[in-house]
């Protein structure tokens, strides 16, 4: 295997020093011309430094200087050329204010960006990781190139073509650009490594310009040796895991290691470490009890791997890691994976898919990984992050140098003579789990327009078992990681879930991975099986409402993208929708209609609260919980519909919205029109926010019953002015409008000392209560007295009657109620008597009552000759002056000397039908009721008429009559 360095190389220097070539040139606003450019890219396919130079200008331009979500400092006027042995310009560098730096190709049938730091001028030294991953990366990138131009069958390649015009794009004029390129950029997961780790520690100065090491990472190592690179990737992916932790104590083991090339047995600290005690990113400032715990880390993790320690450079192998983090830090779980060429030297990962499912799926589940290439001496670092970007693939390098130095680095993908591809990695150590043994299965969730999704449910089914063996969520990006645990063989169901929408594909030929993954071509040797899967992609077109899933049922939590007539399903995932969670659907403008389901019984506090356009709603049958302003500052709220079959909930005929039982009022539309409302009598509470934005409204009544007001119950409302009826009601928060006065009435006791209310002042007015006088169909009055008809009274005083007018046979007797002092509203009634009046003759005549004469009648009654016939005694009685002698239905004989005058008899008209005689033999009655016949059971009637008896065949209404009853019926 290959070792891997962290020092000076004499070979690799001369050959980086060939490599590398500052080229300066300072750009002025007309130095460089536009057709200059294009003419020199339309004969050649060299990029030159300048070129170069405004190509990354424009792009830090295009990407608003934050490609990947990394904020880049503006480009300046100096860039770097990296040339091959012959000065043949491989890639340029080019400088950025402030610090970082971008590299680009030097020719346009290769990509445009290689990579690009945020921090630190390009490293001149040849040790540097990164010098050593451009060291064999350009020049592949550039025989590629230079192949496909002399081969006209890939000259015109797709991806030859497109780096061609991402050039050219890049060297448009911004001007000419209309605002800027659409440069898809899409990260996918951020740097995971917060640490900024070496391998020695910091120089500090005396004042006599002596250099002095602190030393950090090689607090411990033999003479401060440098830990080693191997080492330091090692000791970062542990203190990210911060593992083992306190009950995984590392053994004190003794290793053979070389110190200066001479073989020593060296002792690790084991023990635990202080985690909480290793600042991520030290420096020269750092306290020493904290640069000893880093330094007993890197120093335990060298040993482990038996380095080798000398004073230019410290060597160990990865396969040592990726032994030592299972073995003797007590990892469940770390593969190694090593690509050799056909002489048997370190060489490139030939297969795309398995970097990118050993890296990326290691990723997307939140697992750095330790990265190995080759080349003289070596070097390992750490890859903790990827994105697209162009439309290509960057993974984040941890250099292992301080932070300096880390960078985004597009991992090439380039053909070779169409048979094989390579990347930039040798060896990788991924599946680094402290806790868990098993593959990974990751990918991204996104929704038909590509863009991701997030907390959209994922599941992995053994397709055999049918056991759900891994659940994971997406993240805001849309990216998910299963965790399928050991032994994971075979096929497995993905199923992704998401707002009613679901898919569902099957990965095969998951394996267990390898420990030690190995392609040797020189040895025929090839042992690999990979197990993690990257890639594993949807696509949903869920439904836009968000929801959880509680006991079996649905709660709807929110409303994403979709139709502004809402139509809330009665079910998701085959479960019933039950309840629109709090603040589901709040401060959505674009809402203009909500109808729920029968299914939903509970609507949250403020769940429509701040649709300004929603202008209805309609409840279902089952709704029976309506939240705390679940309808406030709808300003648009025109009607609300409440099914018949709703036990809950009620509209009156304004459609305003009250409990069932008309108790609580829950909310009047804003929109709904009008100026004036009153409350239902029964109402005992205005629940809060029920007028809320109700601006045109400007005169309520309140019910005297009214016991409390809810919080902000007349928020933003037209009210002016409140006036109480009864008892003061219980208050909530901010109930009235600041501007608005509070009233009661001067006799209302429950009011006194009461000076403020709801924040507005009290004041106190005179009780008036509204007298109606009715005059029925019986009677009228004259014009000046119609407006008595209705009036104001003031409490404890007298109403004012008005005149009544009859005509005959009736006349007014009475009102029906005292309204000489007026304590409430009152409607009064006029009663009318029934008038008759008989002329009196000389001599015998008959007096008829079909009414129940008055007082006055009574005493004219009294006050004449009368006989009355009393049919059980057989003779004629002498009424005794008392007025129930003088009652309806009966005759009376009255008897004159003389003629002359009249008797009026006046009173309440009775029914008749009761009032004929039932029993056999002759009666002496009047009748109250016209008959045209003799009733039945009637068989003789007779009257006295001029001073004689006449038979009649015919009853006349007040007439008095001798009538046979022949038996016992009426």
């Amino acid at each position: 295997m290959m070792s891997f360095s962290a020092g000076y190389s004499s070979k690799r220097s001369v050959l980086l020093g060939s490599l590398l070539r500052r080229f300066r040139t300072a750009v002025t606003g007309a130095c460089i011309g536009v057709a200059f450019l294009f003419a020199g890219m339309l004969q050649a396919a060299e990029i030159r430094p300048e070129q170069a130079l405004i190509a990354v200008g424009n792009w830090l331009r295009h990407t608003r200087q934050r490609p990947l979500a990394t904020p880049l400092n503006r480009s300046a006027d100096s860039v770097q050329s990296i040339c091959d042995e012959q000065g043949r310009a491989l890639g340029h560098v080019v400088a950025l204010q402030d610090g970082g730096f971008v590299i680009t190709g030097a020719d346009d049938a290769v990509a445009p960006i290689i990579s690009f730091a945020a921090k630190g001028d390009f490293p001149s030294d040849p040790k540097h990781p990164l010098c050593a991953i451009l060291q064999r990366d350009l020049p592949r990138r550039q025989a590629g190139a230079e192949r496909r131009r002399a081969n006209p069958a890939t000259r015109q390649s797709a991806g030859a073509m497109d780096h061609a015009a991402q050039w050219q794009a890049l060297l448009t004029p911004w001007e000419n650009t209309r605002g800027g390129l659409d440069i898809p950029d899409d990260l996918r997961v951020g740097p995971l490594l917060q640490s900024a780790w070496g391998q020695g520690g910091f120089n500090i100065y005396s004042d006599d310009g002596e250099r002095i090491l602190i030393p950090v990472f090689a607090y411990y190592t033999p003479h401060n040796y440098w830990s080693g690179c191997v080492a330091t990737a090692g000791a970062q992916l542990m203190r990210f895991h911060e593992y083992p932790d306190s009950t995984k104590p590392v053994e004190k083991l003794t290793k053979e290691c070389k110190v200066d090339g001479v073989p020593q047995a060296l002792t690790m600290f084991g023990g635990i470490y202080d985690w909480a005690n290793m600042p991520l990113k030290p420096n020269a400032g750092t306290i020493k009890s904290q640069r000893r715990a880093i330094g007993k880390l890197c120093y335990d993790v060298a040993v482990s791997v038996e380095m080798a320690f000398a004073s230019e450079v410290s060597l160990a192998n990865m396969q040592s890691l990726t032994e030592s983090l299972c073995d003797t830090f007590h990892f469940a779980s770390a593969k190694h994976f090593w690509c050799g060429s056909e002489q048997g030297d370190a060489d490139c990962i030939t297969e795309t898919v398995y970097y990118r499912d050993m890296l990326l799926s290691n990723f997307d589940a939140g697992y750095p990984v330790a990265v190995g290439l080759g080349g003289d001496g070596g070097h390992a670092l750490v890859g903790d992050g990827y994105g697209f970007h162009g439309g290509r693939l960057y993974v984040h390098l941890n250099m292992g140098w301080e932070g300096q130095f880390d960078a985004w680095y597009n991992l090439p993908t380039v053909e070779i003579d169409g048979y094989f591809i390579f990347t930039v990695f040798d060896e990788l150590i991924f599946n680094v789990f402290p806790d868990f043994n098993g593959e990974l299965i990751s990918g991204r969730v996104t929704d038909m327009a590509g863009q991701p999704l997030a907390a959209v449910a994922v599941t992995a089914q053994d397709a055999a078992t049918r056991a759900v063996v891994a659940e994971a969520t997406t993240n805001e990006r849309g990216i998910y990681a299963l965790k399928i645990p050991a032994p994971a063989q075979g096929a497995y169901h993905v199923r992704a879930t998401f707002r009613g929408a679901a898919e569902m594909t099957t990965v095969d030929g998951i394996v267990d991975s390898n420990d030690y993954n190995v392609i040797n071509p020189a040895e025929n040797d090839i042992r690999v099986a990979i197990g993690s899967r990257w890639g594993v992609d949807f696509q949903l077109a869920p439904l836009p409402f968000l929801y959880t899933v509680t006991n079996e049922t649905v709660s709807i939590t929110g409303y994403d993208n979709g139709p502004a007539d809402v139509i809330v399903p009665a079910t998701l995932e085959g479960l019933p929708v039950v309840a629109i969670a709090a603040g589901a659907f709040q401060g959505l403008d674009a809402l203009t209609s909500v109808v729920l389901p029968d299914s939903v019984a509970s609507v949250g506090v403020d769940a429509f609260a701040d649709c300004l356009n929603l202008q209805s709603i309609t409840f279902g049958r089952g709704l029976t919980e309506l939240g705390e302003g679940a309808l406030q500052n709808c300003p648009a709220l025109a009607g609300i519909v409440v099914p018949s079959e709703n036990d809950a909930f009620a509209l009156d005929a304004a459609g305003v919205l009250f409990s069932h039982d008309f108790s609580a009022l829950h909310r009047y539309p804003p929109a709904r029109g009008g100026d004036s409302y009153e409350l239902p009598a029964t109402v005992r509470a205005i629940q809060p926010y029920a007028f809320d934005g109700c601006a045109e409204l400007s005169t309520l009544t309140l019910p005297a019953g009214l016991e409390a007001i809810g919080d902000v119950a007349f928020g933003d409302s037209g009210f002016t002015e409140f006036v109480f009826p009864g008892a003061p009601p219980t208050l909530g928060a901010a109930p009235f409008p600041t501007a608005a006065v509070v009233r009661c009435y001067e006799n209302n006791a429950a009011w006194d000392d009461i000076k403020t209310f709801g924040g507005c002042p009290v004041e106190k007015i005179a009780v008036f209560h509204s007298v109606s006088f009715a005059l029925g169909d019986k009677g009228r009055t004259e014009p000046e007295d119609e407006d008595l008809l209705t009036q104001q009274v003031r409490h404890g005083t007298a109403a004012t009657a008005p005149a009544v007018i009859t005509d005959s046979p009736w006349v007014f007797s009475s009102w029906d109620a005292d309204y000489s002092v007026v304590l409430g509203d009152m409607t009064i009634h006029a009663r009318y008597a029934y008038q008759r009046k008989l002329d009196l003759v000389a001599g015998w005549q008959v007096v008829g009552l079909n009414l129940v004469p008055d007082e006055a009648c009574v005493k004219a009654l009294a006050a004449e000759k009368l006989l009355h016939y009393d049919a059980v005694g057989t003779a004629f009685v002498r009424p005794a002056g008392v007025a129930s002698d003088y009652a309806p239905g009966r005759a009376y004989w009255l008897f004159r000397q003389e003629a002359g005058g009249t008797l009026t008899l006046r009173g309440d008209l009775v029914e008749a039908s009761s009032l004929l005689p039932s029993a056999p033999g002759w009666h002496f009655v009047a009748v109250v009721a016209d008959c045209a016949g003799l009733p039945a059971g009637i068989t003789d009637a007779w009257q006295w008429c001029d001073g004689r008896y006449v038979r009649a065949t015919a009853l006349a209404s007040g007439e008095g009559y001798w009538l046979y009853c022949l038996e016992e019926k009426q």
